[in-house]
């Protein structure tokens, strides 16, 4: 009897081990699914020397129901692509709260998620750190108001005051104005893609024309062909002259602006029912507008810069995240895809 007693307790203790080793299998493959699997790419930031590619995650069961969900954060270096690191949120955020990054100071990068507020370090990229906490060495806590500049993160104290935050040495001071004049606000980040329907190279004015599948000739940016019109051509430069037989034509064009001018650089489509996660394209156009390269980039661009003779571009294709382009010659040098 006792060694039927003592075997029944045996099976009891061995099966509970076997379920929380299953337990233990589950949070370790959902917390590597959230590192891992392609989500929806929400935003993209350049910090220093490094891109962040921020993007929601979800991880699914089979039966298709969300067993977690999670903003994430990934760190690349600009120069080479290499995988920096990757900073998983908290799982229990909702859908609608969508992570919000913006450039920071000396690898100090501010991050909105909720009504949270957090700055992220780039050198250990696996903790942030809770501006609450930072404003608790004045004995005071923080509400969701705050004003971002290139060097200070301010946020309103619950006493009326305002503490600031220096985002190079995480210091934390009380200002001496008003805290209840603090309002969301944030310097706009240069390296958003910034397209335009004309580019002036020169004296001389460039844009699109002729339908979807657009040329690319001189135009007078003073005219246009049906102003008040409600039709195809309402509102659209009038050329110059006669399209070229040679002229070179793209789907969906617009100029990117990477800050220098010339060269000139058309992002399009590749195909006309494309949607913002497929593939784009990137050409470079010669002072002639003949096409001197072309290059798959990724989905609707959300961060550009020319680096070194580089052009970085982040993207919404989870097939191509992340791409660097050789400017000159349009190599890809690198790529980040899921």
């Amino acid at each position: 009897m006792a060694n039927s007693k003592w075997g029944a307790i045996a099976v009891v203790v061995a099966a509970c081990g076997l379920a929380a080793g299953f337990a233990i299998l589950g949070e370790c493959s959902t917390q590597r699914g959230l590192e891992t699997f392609a989500g929806d790419a929400v935003d993209a930031v350049f910090a220093g020397d490094a891109l962040l590619l921020i993007d929601h995650v979800e991880v699914t069961h089979k039966r298709g129901a969300v067993g977690a969900q999670a903003n994430r954060v990934i760190a690349l270096d600009v120069a080479t692509g290499k995988q920096l690191g990757t900073h998983v949120f908290d799982q229990a955020v909702v859908q609608t709260d969508r992570l919000q990054c913006w450039p920071g100071a000396n690898g100090h990068v501010p991050c909105l998620e909720g009504d949270k507020l957090y700055i992220l370090e780039l050198a250990a990229l696996d903790k942030t750190i809770a501006v609450a906490d930072l404003a608790k060495s004045l004995g005071r806590t923080v509400d969701r108001r705050f004003s971002l500049s290139a060097t200070d993160l301010i946020v309103a104290l619950d006493d009326g005051r305002g503490a600031r935050v220096d985002l190079a040495t995480l210091a934390v001071s009380a200002t001496t104005g008003n805290g209840t004049s603090v309002h969301d606000s944030v310097i706009a980040s240069s390296a958003r893609c910034a397209s335009h329907a004309t580019v002036s190279v020169g004296a001389k004015t460039i844009g699109f024309v002729d339908g979807p599948l657009a040329a690319v000739v001189p135009i007078d940016p003073h005219a246009v062909t049906d102003p008040f019109g409600y039709g195809p051509s309402a509102g659209k430069p009038a050329k110059l002259a006669e399209v070229p037989a040679d002229a070179a034509r793209f789907l969906k064009p617009a100029f990117l602006d990477l800050g220098a001018v010339p060269p000139v650089f058309v992002y399009h489509r590749a195909k006309l029912d494309a949607r913002t996660s497929d593939p784009a394209k990137l050409t470079r156009l010669d002072d002639k507008l003949h096409v001197l390269w072309t290059a798959d980039v990724g989905g609707d661009c959300q961060v550009a810069r020319l680096d070194h003779g580089t052009i970085v571009i982040a993207g919404t294709s989870p097939k191509l995240r992340a791409v660097a382009v050789d400017a000159a010659t349009g190599a890809v040098k690198w790529t980040f895809h899921y």
